[in-house]
């Protein structure tokens, strides 16, 4: 009895923990009561800290990542050896608050009819020692054309839109975004 009522006297610590892309998709939500993740059909469990992976990285995967944040909160995710290619968004991040996205070794997303990175709205920054390949098949969708390598300390997009560019090359990237635009 004694050691039931001090369990339930604790509090509730948050989670950090790997999110494997193998399992399925991977949506982030924060707003003001936290953080919460959902994988595939799952319960969302709280996790202020996600770190969003893969076991094998050298295989590509079709889940994708979500991230929305709403009520001037800001998710938190880092993104480490990541290989998506898939049919829509690889990254889709929604709302209009912010998105925090740290990168950790090498990362590659790809989509064949989306964007690799989508941003709705909101600020969004990337930083870390990482790095970010992104590209998309030839469609007319692209934050821009060109190709991220390494990223610098921080790359801050502020309401980036989705730019409609005819004809381009299949790479495309953030390179505005570098160059301070």
């Amino acid at each position: 009895m004694i050691a039931l009522v001090m369990s339930v006297s604790l509090p509730m610590t948050t989670y950090a923990a790997n999110w494997y892309l193998e399992d399925g998709s991977v949506t982030v939500n924060a707003d003001n009561s936290g953080q919460t993740v959902t994988q595939g059909g799952g319960s969302a469990v709280p996790d202020e800290a996600p770190v969003i992976t893969q076991r094998e990285s050298s295989v590509e995967t079709g889940n994708t990542i979500a991230i929305n944040a709403s009520d001037n909160a800001a998710a938190n995710v880092t993104i480490k050896d990541i290989n998506i290619k898939s049919s829509k968004d690889a990254i889709d991040v929604k709302g209009s608050s912010s998105a925090n996205i740290t990168l950790e070794g090498d990362n590659k997303i790809f989509s064949e009819t989306g964007s690799a990175l989508h941003i709705s709205d909101g600020n969004v920054t990337i930083n870390g020692s990482g790095s970010l390949k992104a590209e998309i098949q030839e469609t007319e969708q692209a934050l821009a054309p060109a190709k991220m390598g390494k990223c610098p300390e921080t790359l801050s997009l502020t309401e980036m839109r989705m730019l409609k560019y005819p004809a381009m090359t299949r790479v495309r990237a953030l390179a505005p975004a570098m160059m301070g635009t």
